[in-house]
């Protein structure tokens, strides 16, 4: 970002400011061989005069979450992709996959309780905001409690899996009850 902002500084001051020339390019203006005039539209001047409009013709609005500010919205978001996450992690369970338990597990993380469940407890105010946020940081401790159940290091449990799966489930029971009806 620093480097754009030196960049339109100098494509506003590219006719005040001229850099003193070094040994390069006197040697180049000397010799016979080059041909670029002035108005040649590789010209350094012409060429940061351009900056400021591509910047301007670049440069979008930053997309806002699904549900942003809207509490129905964000938890009907959670709400379903939650149900599939969960879902699946279940049957993961069930049938004793470690293996995907490890990846699903840190994957729902980064997806679902990182971007999905932060947008519905920003979208809620006060108390209530208060207590989503505790059930998102003990989501995170559940989650790992599943994935070290499924680890190798330590005898994969089906009964360590199964009880922190009953911990998320009922978090996730607390949480979809403080959101909006």
């Amino acid at each position: 970002m620093r480097s754009l902002l030196t960049i339109a500084l100098l494509a506003a001051t590219a006719d005040a400011w001229t850099p003193t020339p070094t040994a390069r390019t006197m040697i180049r203006r000397a010799s016979p061989s080059t041909t670029t005039s002035a108005a040649s539209p590789l010209d350094r001047r012409s060429l940061l005069a351009t900056f400021p409009a591509a910047i301007a013709a670049t440069s979008v609005a930053a997309p806002a979450w699904a549900g942003e500010g809207d509490p129905k919205a964000a938890f009907a978001a959670a709400y379903d992709e939650a149900a599939k996450g969960i879902g699946l992690l279940d049957d993961m369970v069930e049938r004793e996959a470690y293996g995907e338990i490890l990846k699903f597990t840190k994957e729902f993380d980064l997806s679902w309780r990182k971007v999905t469940m932060k947008a519905a407890v920003d979208s809620l105010d006060g108390a209530a905001k208060d207590e989503a946020k505790e059930i998102r940081s003990r989501m995170t401790l559940e989650l790992q409690a599943v994935n070290r159940a499924a680890r190798p290091s330590t005898p994969p449990s089906k009964a360590g899996a199964t009880a922190a799966m009953g911990q998320v489930k009922a978090d996730l029971d607390k949480f979809f009850a403080i959101g909006p009806k």
